[in-house]
């Protein structure tokens, strides 16, 4: 075999040796780094950390200007998109460092109560601290409960026995006012998991709203199992909404996804293993059991103005911008909105 494919055909080998020695801290995607420097502050002077892909309006020559108005827009439009409007019970899973959270507490019809899942520590407090600051649920009383951890429970672990989405949570003996601390095994890297200090369960009955924002690509292990999870922790009639990215209908080059799979934090089989359309995307939903399924693509709106803002800056984030645009206008990789309901009879 000539050198050149011999090394080609290594990369994957490679790839797997060097993630088995980058610490689990470093695994996560984005944990590395602080979205600051791509965001303007909100007018009281506070520091914003939005970090999504963003909803862009082409409208004069300053279109691609504002990153925080733009991850904002993202927020608001996929959280009307949910079309959930009767006051329950709501879980944002990834929600970063908090921005996404203040979208459901200062919503039209706010939730009854609030639960905030992220597998990075250093966001859990993060969120907190920002949803303290500005006291929006204790002005109109809504609970708010944070929790470090997987997005998929471990069912039957008993570090997992409150996790949001465990099904069983409310039938194991924990009261409402119970500690719900405990660690993962070493499978899970040693990575920690609790709740909120004042030890409450999630919404026993199911929420209304699951809601993940620009994110989904990133979970373990991959989507479709995920969304198995997520609709047991529906109430009947809830809703899940998510944004989603789609790679190209041909497919992508093995070796070419497990690189794409090290360098963006997304699991393997979140690249390999994709519905080729939006009817397909819908199909797949409604056989794990969603019904009122509704698949849109804003890729129009998200794309050319996120590339367009990053490669204005110069440097590292102008060679993602310009890949964020060939993947786009050459590839043709899609970005989704997806709606999903558990029936009302299940």
């Amino acid at each position: 075999m000539p050198r050149p494919l011999l090394l080609l055909a290594a990369v994957p080998a490679i790839l797997f040796i060097i993630y088995s020695v980058v610490p689990a801290s470093l695994k996560e995607s984005y944990a590395w780094m602080d979205p600051i420097s791509l965001n303007t502050p909100a007018s009281n002077g506070r520091p914003r950390r939005w970090f999504n892909m963003g909803y862009w309006n082409e409208t004069g020559a300053a279109w691609a200007d504002d990153f925080s108005k733009a991850n904002e827009n993202l927020a608001w439009k996929l959280r009307e998109f949910a079309n959930v409007d009767a006051r329950g019970a709501v879980l944002d899973i990834a929600h970063g460092t908090g921005e996404s959270l203040l979208v459901h507490l200062t919503w039209a019809t706010s939730p009854a109560r609030l639960d905030a899942l992220t597998s990075i520590p250093s966001d859990t407090t993060l969120a907190r601290a920002l949803v303290r600051s500005h006291k929006v649920n204790e002005s109109i009383g809504i609970p708010v409960e944070f929790y470090t951890g997987s997005a998929m429970p471990r069912i039957g672990n008993v570090d997992h026995q409150s996790h949001p989405l465990n099904p069983m949570k409310g039938f194991l003996g924990q009261s409402s006012g119970a500690s719900a601390h405990g660690s993962y095994d070493e499978e899970d890297d040693g990575e920690e998991y609790e709740s909120s200090p004042t030890g409450q369960t999630p919404a026993t009955k199911g929420y209304d709203l699951i809601y993940i924002l620009d994110a989904i690509y990133h979970l373990p292990p991959s989507i479709k199992p995920f969304l198995s999870a997520a609709y047991q922790g529906l109430a009947p009639g809830g809703a899940i909404a998510y944004t989603d990215i789609l790679p190209p209908v041909k497919g992508l080059n093995p070796i070419i996804a497990r690189i794409v799979s090290f360098f963006i934090g997304v699991p393997l089989p979140n690249l390999t293993h994709r519905p080729g359309g939006l009817q397909a995307y819908k199909a797949e939903l409604e056989s794990l059991g969603y019904d009122d399924v509704k698949v849109e693509d804003w890729g129009e709106h998200v794309w050319l103005g996120f590339a367009t803002n990053l490669q204005r800056r110069g440097g590292f984030w102008a060679r993602v911008g310009k890949r964020a645009k060939w993947a786009y206008e050459e590839a043709g990789w899609r970005f989704l909105a997806v709606r999903a309901r558990r029936p009302d009879k299940t």
